[in-house]
């Protein structure tokens, strides 16, 4: 089925980063304290590809941003499903040397894509990340996060409005200048619940 990733087991996934090691790791974080996110809350992780040699290693700068990149949402008691973004990066190859410790990074935008809406209902998730390499793949720890309910009326009214492929659009490119009904959605929201999450970031 379009969008499952039954053949991903968590099981599966811990026995392949077990074995894997080698000079990279890769981590997928939220820059924030807590893991609880507010329903509606646009869910925005970084993903970083770290050297943990003691020697340099040659990685393609654009790796992050790139296709090798997969990430699996899995909501608690439902089928895994594969995060596919709605951008997709056309990049020639740029090798850069990571030096031992060092880092680069990327965002993600997570709670929708060409898959829809997979972080939107309330409830626990668990979310994989794995880089594929030409010497194999690199897989982060599992992350776990948490939405809450809705918090008001308000917000499960605005839901089905928000729960829309041209307003997700909207939110994981920072905004747009023609997609007008997405506009007028989230101007709602602003005037009905400013203070929220969402509110601030519509």
């Amino acid at each position: 089925q379009h969008g499952n990733a039954s053949l991903f087991d968590h099981h599966g996934f811990e026995q392949a980063r077990a074995s894997g090691g080698g000079a990279l790791g890769l981590e997928l974080r939220f820059l924030r304290e807590s893991r609880l996110f507010q329903a509606l809350e646009p869910i925005v992780a970084e993903v970083k590809l770290k050297n943990t040699s003691p020697v340099p290693v040659v990685v393609d700068r654009n790796a992050l941003r790139s296709e090798d990149v997969v990430v699996i949402i899995e909501r608690q008691g439902r089928e895994p499903r594969q995060w596919v973004p709605y951008q997709r990066y056309c990049t020639i190859a740029e090798p850069h040397v990571l030096e031992s410790g060092k880092s680069i990074y990327a965002q993600l935008y997570l709670s929708a894509g060409l898959n829809g809406f997979d972080l939107a209902e309330p409830g626990r998730y668990r979310i994989y990340a794995a880089l594929r390499t030409d010497v194999g793949d690199v897989l982060a720890a599992p992350t776990e996060i948490r939405i809450t309910p809705f918090a008001s009326r308000e917000q499960e009214f605005l839901a089905d409005d928000l729960y829309d492929e041209e307003v997700g659009r909207t939110l994981a490119f920072g905004g747009s200048r023609v997609l007008d009904q997405a506009g007028t959605t989230l101007e709602n929201v602003v005037d009905w619940i400013p203070e929220s999450r969402i509110g601030r970031h519509s």
